[in-house]
């Protein structure tokens, strides 16, 4: 191979390499001791193939995954990691449709969502997940 022919070879590799992105993995705590204090928060701010790590809370409010294709779960398991509706109507994780099995949720609780259109986590359209080791606790629909 000529040099020339070498260093195509080499600058196409080595661009192959550098548009490969890293994961980054986006902390949540209330306290405000992480990268952000609420879960949303690090939804919007993360990207496909991050990770984001719940420290144990409860977490109040509903979020919505907004296609993201990310890993979101505890620290230290699901009994000390909750994320409560208040009983508000509706569920309390929503996919928009543009998830896939890429998206997981992972070793929390979820409790306290009632409704008719879903209760817990709603998957809408051709939206697909992953949930491991998630309890549920007075969800009904």
């Amino acid at each position: 191979m000529n040099l020339l022919a070498r260093s195509s070879v080499l600058a196409v590799i080595s661009g192959l390499c550098s548009a490969s992105a890293s994961a980054d993995v986006l902390t949540v705590n209330i306290d405000g001791s992480a990268d952000y204090t609420t879960i949303q928060a690090a939804i919007d701010a993360s990207a496909d193939g991050d990770t984001i790590l719940l420290s144990p809370a409860v977490y109040y409010g509903r979020i919505n995954m907004n296609g993201r294709q990310v890993t979101m779960r505890s620290t230290q398991g699901a009994d000390l990691t909750i994320l409560d509706a208040q009983g508000q109507q509706g569920a309390i994780v929503m996919l928009d449709g543009s998830e896939t099995l890429s998206t997981v949720i992972e070793d929390v609780t979820i409790r306290d969502s009632t409704g008719t259109n879903g209760c817990g986590i709603y998957v809408g359209n051709s939206a697909a997940l992953t949930i491991r080791d998630v309890k549920f606790i007075n969800c009904s629909s």
